[in-house]
């Protein structure tokens, strides 16, 4: 017993001390600010891949079109992914759309190859069918590249909950956790995570790096492993633009079941991680939640004397509290402490379960 307790105090302490340091570099990113659109003169490219979007894609189109920069420099580029539903025709029911069905395989990366592929701007910026981009999402996103001359951009993504329950506050909460780890790690030079919702790199970056050759085999990671390929060449190129100006809204998980799908979709990629070191921080935060749930339980159960592992419990918890805290106060969001609590007692159970069913078993994605 004493030898699980220690290794549970340890996996405590290691995760305490990563957490520190994703703050840290989190806190260090200097805001940005977007200039004046009138002078303006690099052209872009909006590509989204669109599969069963009917419910979004109007909303979608309609924010772009609304967008500050220039429209002359602006394309729209829209691929719809075999969709069974309407989104084709009500795409391609609005001008200065290009509204493309795909022909040649199937899925997101498929669909994003064959847009970069037809785009004619510049600079390739992704959001996904479900979002809604800030007006001045664009603009901030090219000034930004102006002045850092990027190989690749990764941008925040905020949840909206649509509902009041668990499941979407637990959605939002692990969703900003993540942004700001993702740019943590871009600011510390070593990238391991970003948001495909909400990308931009230069169509001519995408090319040389021979775009998602070598894992479009595998179903996710449209958006983290192009990034891992772009950082390979261009190390000190890759960007995470910390600029309330540049947020994309989506929709939480309205639901356990849709949430739990969702991350098992996203945690099937990890296994395919070439970096050691990411791996091993994956597996850092998995022993720290699974200690942590030992020692409450056995706290309560009263197997475990209580006074030292309420102490480590305490310094976890307090540290999550600053990391979130963290991401939220840039996207402008208020934490929900009873909500807070129960995101920590739940998302050990949460990981386990994620981890299970994405490395053992099959999942479905929109019919797929």
């Amino acid at each position: 017993m004493n030898g699980l307790l220690t290794a549970c105090a340890l996996s405590i302490v290691l995760y305490v001390l990563r957490v520190f340091f994703w703050i840290k570099d989190w806190v260090r990113i200097e805001p940005k600010s977007i200039r004046s659109p009138s002078r303006a003169s690099l052209s872009v490219s909006i590509v989204v891949a669109a599969r069963n979007e009917a419910a979004n894609i109007a909303k979608l189109i309609h924010s772009l079109q609304e967008q500050d920069y220039p429209c002359e420099l602006t394309e729209i580029i829209i691929v719809d992914d075999h969709s069974t539903d309407k989104t084709a025709a009500i795409g391609s029911g609005f001008e200065n759309v290009k509204l493309v069905l795909l022909q040649n395989g199937v899925g997101k990366k498929a669909a994003i190859e064959l847009a970069v592929k037809l785009a004619t701007g510049q600079l390739i910026l992704c959001t996904d069918a479900d979002c809604q981009p800030a007006s001045s999402w664009v603009s901030s996103i090219v000034s930004f590249y102006e002045t850092t001359n990027a190989a690749f951009i990764s941008a925040p993504v905020s949840l909206i909950k649509n509902r009041s329950g668990f499941a979407a506050s637990f959605d939002e909460m692990e969703s900003a956790v993540l942004i700001a780890i993702g740019g943590a790690s871009i600011a510390a030079g070593r990238p391991t995570m970003c948001n495909g919702a909400n990308l931009a790199y230069p169509k001519k970056v995408f090319d040389e790096v021979d775009g998602y050759a070598g894992n479009a085999h595998i179903p996710s990671g449209d958006d983290e492993f192009l990034m891992h390929k772009v950082a390979v060449k261009y190390s000190r190129k890759v960007y995470f633009l910390k600029d309330s100006k540049a947020i994309v809204t989506s929709g939480a998980c309205p639901s356990w079941p849709s949430l739990f799908a969702q991350r098992t979709r996203w945690a099937s990629k990890h296994r395919h991680y070439r970096s050691l070191k990411v791996k091993l921080e994956l597996l850092l935060v998995l022993l720290a939640n699974l200690s942590f749930l030992y020692l409450f339980i056995g706290s309560i159960a009263g197997w475990i004397d209580y006074i030292l592992p309420l102490a480590f419990m305490i310094i976890k918890v307090t540290t999550d509290f600053n990391l979130l805290s963290s991401a939220f106060k840039f996207l402008n969001k208020k934490i929900s402490i009873p909500r807070f609590l129960f995101f920590q007692i739940t998302y050990p159970l949460y990981l386990i379960a994620v981890g299970i069913a994405a490395n053992f078993f099959k999942y479905t994605w929109k019919g797929r």
